[in-house]
């Protein structure tokens, strides 16, 4: 928890504000004083930094290029009316959020952390006109959703297991990814060219979630034929033929998997039993209720037994992912993201893909969240 505070109201008018006053009056000083290129002017801080970005981006964002800020979001009344309104003087602006997983609230604060990091993303895509749909790279414990804006884009960045703070390297972060190819034309405009690392997707990912028949992948959207369940592996042993829990898995259909992994797939007895078959000669078949599957010519054991439902064949995905195609496994809220390399899924990511999968990306009615 941070520390209790003085509150010190500021004032009703933004033009009265010796802060925000503070930094244009730099801004200008830095035009007399240095040859600076005035398109690429950009504003970062954090915590109430970030907080006091966040107030300069919305009344003075257009003498910057781009703001970016980590932890602090800034609270719903200061971005929307009652009716769900956008609260904005300035217009679109290059933006990129961070929010450390574990950042916590404010002293005296009981509102949901989700909800009001949502409400902060969605106030900028819709200023900017954002695509609904990010692409969306886990690199370690940086989990970036990349949003393509009509006007400005996005980034929005949750680091898994951070607390209230910045990373050593945000700061490198918001130029190689934004800053280094963004700037503010005469005309108002921000266009965006190359930058020093790219804002793309993970070339190779998927996401399955608990209860939903959607799966991540290729960066969009696809469907599967069942939804994914979490099982419980259970080892009995006594003589009263006692059992615990010795795992849970969460089980999705092998068609999706056979899908994601390029094989070919191939079901009889209504889904009954099941072969995958790869173009370098692997093949796996799968039957109801099994826990061993026949790899080749031999049978090894699955993590839980293969479930049947409906017309599907569902297997565990850390299994099938890890054994099966050597692939990273990262999971987190009820969420796993199978990756060619190192991941670690976060919290707000885990439930920003949740929010794709239910159509929720950028809802029409912000007034409903408020």
């Amino acid at each position: 928890m941070a520390p209790d505070l003085p509150i010190v109201l500021p004032p009703e008018k933004i033009e009265d504000n010796h802060d925000v006053n503070m930094i244009l009056a730099l801004i200008d000083r830095m035009k007399e004083k240095y040859n600076i290129d005035e398109g690429r002017i950009f504003m970062q801080g954090m915590s109430m930094g970030n907080i006091m970005t966040g107030q300069f981006a919305r009344y003075y964002g257009n003498i910057l290029a781009g703001a970016a800020g980590s932890g602090g979001p800034c609270e719903p009344f200061l971005l929307f009316d009652e009716e769900g309104k956008i609260k904005n003087r300035a217009g679109h602006l290059a933006v990129w959020q961070s929010r450390p997983e574990k950042n916590g609230l404010p002293p005296g604060k009981t509102y949901d952390e989700f909800s009001v990091n949502k409400l902060n993303r969605f106030y900028w895509m819709k200023i900017n006109g954002c695509d609904p749909v990010p692409e969306i790279s886990i690199v370690g414990e940086n989990n970036f959703a990349f949003y393509k804006g009509k006007k400005a884009d996005l980034v929005y960045l949750d680091i898994k297991n951070r607390d209230h703070g910045q990373t050593l390297d945000e700061a490198f972060l918001y130029w190689d990814y934004l800053f280094s190819g963004t700037r503010r034309e005469e005309d108002g405009s921000i266009t965006h060219t190359r930058t020093i690392l790219k804002r793309k997707g993970d070339d190779y990912a998927f996401a399955i979630g608990e209860g939903f028949d959607r799966a991540w992948f290729g960066n969009k959207v696809v469907p599967m034929g069942e939804k994914a369940v979490y099982w419980e592996k259970l080892k009995y042993h006594g003589l009263n033929g006692s059992q615990k829990v010795r795992g849970k898995y969460l089980c999705a259909p092998l068609s999706f998997l056979a899908k994601a992994s390029g094989a070919l797939y191939q079901s009889q007895d209504g889904g009954a039993s099941a072969e995958l078959t790869w173009e370098d000669g692997r093949r796996v078949q799968f039957a109801r209720g099994s826990i061993g599957c026949v790899i080749g010519d031999t049978v090894r054991s699955m993590y839980c037994e293969a479930l049947h439902r409906g017309t599907e064949l569902l297997v565990s995905v850390e299994w099938f992912a890890q054994y099966i195609l050597n692939l990273h496994v990262s999971s987190c809220d009820g969420m796993i993201y199978v990756t060619d390399h190192f991941t670690d899924l976060s919290a707000n990511m885990a439930d920003l893909i949740k929010d794709i999968f239910k159509g929720q990306e950028l809802p029409e009615n912000i007034k409903e969240l408020l």
